[in-house]
């Protein structure tokens, strides 16, 4: 897999996708007003709000080195 400048990398439990849709969590990444330390609490925060019934995992991982990753 390869990243190339700004792409994101989202791996996370079903705690996170049952709870948020694909649309909120795709608007929270793409928001360049939030530093990538927030979207991670940003989407924990909205599954707990939505109900939070499972463990909530996140991980986002953000090329922004301006070079392709492998």
């Amino acid at each position: 897999m390869q990243l190339s400048n700004d792409d994101k990398l989202l791996l996370c439990s079903d705690g996170l996708t049952n709870m948020v849709s694909d649309i909120e969590i795709l608007n929270i990444l793409n928001d360049d007003n939030i530093r990538i330390e927030n979207k991670v609490d940003k989407l924990i925060d909205v599954a707990c709000v939505a109900g939070g019934f499972d463990n909530i995992s996140v991980i986002l991982i953000e090329n922004a080195g301006g070079q392709e990753c492998i």
